[in-house]
């Protein structure tokens, strides 16, 4: 028999945890290393071994009676699986790691394929994307907006005529080649604004390296879709993996969610493309995979610096890689939250109750000379509010003079749902307004259609003027643009009480500019480019009217649509049918999970699936919260930072079918509609359509 009190750490596999037993001093197993062949670190280690019984795993000595097995585990203790198998169910290391470089060459070989296929620059953004990575081959430091060169964009621009960029997106080819790309007259270019400045460098760091030693424009552009495609057969690994960790004895789940993955259209186009889209999904795989084996496996000091490590990584590779910290951060506080005693937990509870006040106290620290609601504009960072004049109050807007010829200037925005109940109505704008010399102001009234500009004299002294609209009946904005006069003196402006009245009331808001700018709202501007008036328009009531949530559905199917398959610049989908046919597997795959209780037997397994959810629901909610208020759709790819968690839900969901049905071969429907839809989008819409059936 085993002497109660013996050292036995080490012994018990992966995923088990030995709990205190209240009549013996048994020490407290954390999880550690799978069972070795030899009991390491344990006298008498002859004695022990491993065995089923009633689905659990028991620690107890050669003798097999029942009664004896019993008296063992009081005596010792009892073995609790953390996993809804035991380890004796599990494939060994080797296989494992077998399969998952397995899925990683054929994701990995697939995707090259979609690179083979898709002409040059008929991915979305590619130019832009390559002029990132262009810039910083050529510049060997991190490109900023001033780094933004024409001659550059005309050179990229050059290439996309010799590709026939604009005949392939159904456009015509523009006479003269424009010499940026704002310029261009497609819609697609001259929207697409840059990436340079407004997302991280790090995807384009490789690229870069590699551009000196492939001198050729489309070359370097298939050197970034290979690096894609790299990290993009990644997250196929990774879902396999996942699952692995968390059912270790369903292996037919784990090979479903790597299919589809693998198999999904759009993943495979985007994942071929050149775009900092590959980076991300990596990343947000990578977390999945470590959430699920960190709950599992129990949180060790390496786990948790490996997860601090991706999580501060995953705003370095794109700006989305903020909305999915959460999960990371709420796995890493779950033990510390449900382990500690009360103590711990007043301390616990002290510690984030002040990190969170830090943060916001830094969120609301005041920008003293920015206002609050206006955005400002100018070749060079400036301050657009003072309180050297005023005409009441304390502050005022200012359009200083930077010596550049580009004149600075402040606007405002109307939320959206606001502009689209002034449509056929007046506004007056009215301010008042003083230089240090005379000089003239240049003001706007901005709806989209007809925008009204005016050029009002300024003196010395504070005179107010007044500019009346009636906003067009198709208007899809409303703003109002102070600036200096072109041709005017360089000279300083102040403005103040500043009001745009409509429909009885004062549309503007912090129109005396009294109220500065938070952190907050700058970086929300600045980094995330969500607009300034973005949390007005979530409480703004007519951003939930009738019209509003009618978008809002369409806006949330187009996504789901785009998030499957929906090729070029967004500009190829599949027939409508098939969107139907995908649509109701996703219903299966929802419902299927009422039947899929051995899936989340153990509570371990409960935790991570919740967590799964959480990552899936922050994407979610990260797409689609900016389209409250505004005409602004979503697109499907976004999403693919949660691929993982979302195959996970797609193959528990056909798995629970399975037990539901008493199936054992219950994945050839998911896999063999993976298969067909693959087959489909490339043999049957992408090739048909560059090849042989284009425009011309």
């Amino acid at each position: 028999m085993i002497t109660p009190g013996v050292e036995i750490e080490n012994i018990l596999p992966c995923g088990y945890e030995m709990e205190q037993s209240p009549r013996n001093a048994i020490c407290v197993l954390t999880p550690r290393s799978f069972l070795p062949r030899r009991c390491r670190g344990r006298r008498d280690s002859s004695f022990l071994r491993s065995l089923r019984l009633r689905g659990e795993m028991w620690v107890t000595t050669a003798l097999e009676r029942d009664n004896q097995r019993f008296s063992v585990a009081r005596r010792v203790g009892y073995n609790r699986p953390m996993g809804g198998q035991s380890a004796v169910d599990e494939m060994p290391r080797s296989s494992s790691r077998r399969w998952i470089i397995g899925w990683f060459v054929v994701t990995f070989s697939y995707y090259l394929l979609w690179a083979w296929v898709i002409p040059p620059w008929q991915a979305p953004d590619e130019p832009l994307h390559y002029e990132y990575a262009l810039a910083l081959a050529e510049l060997r430091r991190i490109p900023t907006v001033s780094d933004i060169d024409p001659e550059r964009q005309q050179r990229i621009l050059a290439v996309l005529e010799a590709s026939h960029f604009w005949r392939l997106l159904g456009e015509p080819t523009p006479r003269p080649i424009p010499r940026t790309f704002a310029e261009s007259p497609d819609p697609f270019l001259s929207r697409s604004g840059t990436q340079i400045s407004d997302e991280p460098a790090l995807y384009y760091v490789i690229p870069a390296l590699i551009f000196p030693w492939v001198p050729d424009p489309i070359d370097q552009l298939r050197v970034m879709r290979i690096y894609s495609a790299l990290l993009s057969a990644t997250v196929a690994s990774m879902a396999y993996a996942t699952a692995r960790e968390l059912w270790p004895g369903r292996e037919a789940v784990a090979h479903v969610a790597a299919c589809w993955v693998a198999l999904l259209p759009m993943a495979g186009f985007i994942g071929s493309s050149a775009n900092n889209d590959a980076s991300i999904n990596a990343m947000g795989a990578l977390l999945a995979w470590m959430i699920v084996r960190g709950v599992r496996r129990g949180w060790t000091p390496a786990r948790v610096a490996a997860m601090a490590v991706v999580l501060i990584t995953l705003p370095l590779t794109k700006k989305w890689g903020l909305a999915i910290i959460p999960a990371g951060g709420a796995a890493l506080a779950w033990p510390l939250i449900t382990r500690a005693s009360s103590r711990q937990r007043k301390r616990l509870g002290w510690g984030i109750g002040l990190m969170l006040a830090a943060l916001t106290a830094v969120f609301l620290f005041p920008v003293s000379d920015q206002p609050a609601a206006w955005g400002r504009r100018g070749p060079v960072r400036y301050g657009a509010r003072t309180s050297a004049e005023a005409h009441t109050g304390r502050y005022a807007f200012v359009l200083p003079d930077l010596g550049l010829p580009e004149p600075p200037w402040i606007v405002q925005s109307l939320p959206e749902a606001i502009a689209r109940r002034m449509r056929g109505q007046e506004v007056t704008l009215q301010a008042w307004a003083r230089a240090a010399s005379p000089t003239l102001l240049h003001v706007t009234i901005d709806d989209g259609v007809a925008p009204t500009e005016a050029l009002i004299p300024v003196s010395q002294r504070w005179e107010a003027f007044s500019i009346s609209k009636e906003i067009s009946g198709q208007a899809t904005r409303v703003r109002v643009v102070f600036s200096r006069g072109e041709e005017a003196p360089p000279r300083e402006i102040y403005l103040d009480d500043v009001s745009l009245t409509g429909l009885g009331r004062n549309w503007l808001i912090n129109g005396s500019a009294e109220a500065a700018k938070r952190f907050g709202e700058g970086f929300a501007a600045a980094y995330l480019r969500l607009p300034p008036w973005f949390i007005r328009g979530l409480f703004e009531p007519a951003s939930y009217d009738l019209a509003a949530l009618r978008r809002y559905v369409l806006y949330i199917a187009i996504t789901g649509a785009n998030f499957w398959a929906n090729f070029g610049w967004l500009t190829l989908p599949l027939p409508i049918w098939a969107y139907g046919v995908i649509a109701l597997t996703w219903i299966l795959a929802v419902w299927g999970w009422r039947y899929a209780g051995r899936l989340w037997a153990e509570p371990w397994q409960r935790r991570a699936l919740a967590l799964l959810a959480l990552q899936a629901g922050c994407m979610f909610a990260a797409i689609l919260l900016p389209m409250i208020g505004r005409d602004w759709q979503p697109q499907g790819r976004y999403l693919f930072p949660a691929l993982v968690p979302l195959a996970i839900g797609w193959a528990g969901g056909w798995a629970g079918w399975g037990d539901r049905l008493r199936w054992r071969r219950w994945w050839i429907p998911p896999v063999g509609f993976m298969i067909a839809l693959s087959l489909g989008s490339l043999g049957g819409v992408v090739i048909p359509y560059y090849y042989f059936g284009g425009p011309r």
